[in-house]
């Protein structure tokens, strides 16, 4: 069981060549760096092998200052070089795995970010590149879509049931009230009226 509450995923490259890049190499750079473990839960290849590298309930070190409620997910290849791009099967992985945490972990698709976009004040970043960026619109639908087909009917039904409910309990709420207040106003007019028997009604 997962202890930590999470609630972005956000979405890196590797910032080094797809060709030359390794799992290996990259918790070795991370160690360099004076990272405890690698920085990221899962590192995408671009074959579309997903490595699962680091435990969801151990915050990661992938976004400076907003790593305590989030998963790091790690696409191989520099996609600001304009000679590299994310292939199809890197794409469809980081989809499923996308899918996959936001079901798991209830994150709304709204919250998948990218490392830029996430960044805090003072540690601007170029990643995940221009060209990964470019595919996230596209990316965020599709799990939106894929997310939306997995549930029930029924949770739909029910959903639009508990919304009525809802709206039900507030107008007879609001009715109950109107009821109890004119009750009073009644009951204040006739105290008036025993108190001052000359008194008009206003």
């Amino acid at each position: 069981m997962v202890t930590r509450k999470i609630n972005y995923l956000v979405v890196h490259h590797s910032g080094s060549p797809v060709a030359t890049t390794t799992v290996a190499k990259i918790k070795k750079w991370h160690r360099e760096r004076g990272f405890p473990t690698v920085g990221y839960h899962h590192i995408i290849d671009s074959s579309g092998t997903n490595s699962k590298v680091l435990s969801y309930d151990t915050e990661g070190c992938h976004v400076y200052g907003k790593n305590k409620d989030s998963i790091g997910i790690c696409v191989i290849g520099d996609y600001q070089k304009d000679i590299e791009k994310p292939t199809k099967a890197a794409l469809e992985a980081t989809e499923a795995i996308l899918v996959k945490l936001c079901e798991r972990f209830d994150v709304p698709p709204w919250c998948i970010v990218t490392h830029s976009a996430h960044a805090i004040s003072g540690h601007h970043t170029l990643c995940p590149g221009k060209n990964l960026m470019s595919e996230m619109s596209g990316l965020i639908a599709r799990v939106t879509t894929t997310i939306a087909s997995h549930r029930e009917p029924m949770d739909i039904h029910k959903e639009i049931a508990d919304d009525v409910e809802e709206v039900f309990h507030r107008r007879t709420l609001w009715t109950h009230i109107k009821n109890v207040l004119s009750g009073l106003i009644s009951f204040i007019k006739k105290k008036w009226k025993s108190v001052f028997p000359g008194a008009k009604n206003t």
